[in-house]
């Protein structure tokens, strides 16, 4: 999965101030419905992600993200006076989990909103419709349902991204490091496999080699003995891995041991600091490459440092945050972002209106730029085909010169068939 991608200051309170001024005050006109929050009550969002099954390895920091980003403004008093609370859901790696975790938060918790950190949201997105739910979410699913207008109430974080189409910033990153035969590796699934294919395409048309590609392995699977094979066979110097940490780092221990040497192994998950924190699996991944759609924290810009102090604090975090919290931070971010626009006592409809409305909001600056959600582009990866690139050597992180961030346009009439 792509992240295909989660605060101005130096200091949590230098965020509190930034996002303040992107408008606290209420709108003009509201909906006068009974999901509107009764003056001073906690409004409570759900919050649906992986935290079991075949794609949790990615998935089970994505609370630490929401509870401190939610912890920064609480500790202001919360938005006009309402506290922020969340609700926990496991989608247990399936379709059908999504839509019973969702489900349950609409209809028994009785959820204000829905974050959705899922790879699987695909499978309850028809049922948060149908209840008008305004949905923050990230388009690593591949739902098809992100990029149509009866969907009004869903907003991607990582700037509508649509995996059928191909960029030519892989293909221009491949290129850069002596690349001359791009292969790729994902998931079955709308997302990963596609993603993987993307790559291929985008290599292909900044005149490199199309090399190995799988688009069709299990979710949660470590077995790619017959991959790691293929691979070495095909001649493919250069890969983009868009899946699971698990697998990912599977397949880089199985192209080691098979003495394969790749001019780049480029992991669309991993980079944080679970891996920092793993000697074997340090030195397994030393030489990696890692993209990300935030600004990675080496970059010491005060968007990352805002965050990094608040995972501090209010998560236990100390280390390089994980794909997981900048998810959850960044659902957690757009939320606010969105109920500061219209005022704490809004309603669910009055939300969705400011956040369809708004054209400033960049994650407090963990974005290279601002989304527009007044009149979305689709992008093929990240905010206006933009991600970061890091390299994992020594026992650190280091962004590539070039690629922090990296960034493409689409290529016109190409488009991906995996799925």
């Amino acid at each position: 999965m792509r992240k295909t991608a989660l605060i101005a200051g130096a200091t949590a309170a230098a965020l509190a101030v930034a996002l303040a001024g992107c408008g606290s005050s209420s709108s003009s006109t509201k909906s006068a419905d009974s999901s509107a929050p009764k003056s001073g009550a906690p409004i409570n969002v759900g919050v649906v992600t992986s935290l079991s099954g075949g794609y949790a390895s990615g998935f089970l920091t994505v609370e630490n993200g929401v509870k401190a980003r939610f912890a920064v403004e609480n500790a202001k008093g919360g938005v006009d006076g309402h506290k922020l609370t969340y609700t926990m859901a496991d989608d247990a790696s399936t379709a059908a989990g999504a839509l019973a975790a969702t489900n349950k938060l609409i209809k028994q918790d009785k959820v204000f909103a829905i974050l959705d950190g899922s790879p699987v949201f695909y499978g309850a997105a028809a049922a948060a419709k149908q209840a008008a739910m305004p949905v923050m979410g990230v388009s690593f699913d591949g739902g098809d349902y992100w990029h149509d207008k009866s969907y009004s109430t869903f907003f991607d974080t990582t700037g509508n991204v649509d995996f059928s189409l191909v960029p030519t910033t892989y293909g221009a990153f491949f290129k850069s490091q002596g690349c001359t035969k791009v292969g790729g590796i994902g998931n079955t699934g709308p997302s990963s496999g596609r993603a993987a294919e993307a790559a291929v395409l985008s290599a292909k048309n900044a005149g490199l080699q199309g090399g190995y590609l799988e688009t069709k392995l299990a979710p949660g699977t470590t077995d790619i003995g017959p991959q790691v094979i293929a691979l070495k066979n095909s001649g493919t110097d250069c890969i983009f891995v868009p899946v699971t940490p698990s697998l990912a780092f599977a397949l880089v221990a199985g192209l080691k041991q098979a003495g394969v040497s790749m001019k780049s192994i480029l992991l669309a998950t991993g980079y944080g600091g679970d891996i920092l924190k793993n000697k074997a699996g340090l030195a397994l991944a030393n030489g990696v490459d890692f993209a990300t759609a935030w600004a990675p924290v080496e970059l010491q810009t005060d968007a990352t440092k805002a965050f990094q102090d608040a995972l501090s604090k209010y998560a236990g975090e100390t280390s390089v945050p994980t794909f997981g919290e900048y998810v959850g931070w960044g659902l957690a971010d757009l939320f606010i972002h969105g109920l500061q626009k219209a005022g704490g006592d809004a309603s669910q409809a009055d939300l969705v209106k400011a956040i369809s409305g708004s054209t400033d909001w960049s994650d407090g600056g963990l974005f290279s730029q601002p989304v527009n959600f007044a009149d979305p582009v689709p992008s093929a990866v990240g905010v206006d085909n933009c991600d970061y690139i890091v390299k994992l050597q020594g026992n650190a992180f280091k962004p590539i010169a070039g690629a922090s961030p990296a960034c493409g346009k689409i290529v016109e009439g190409v488009k991906t068939t995996a799925s």
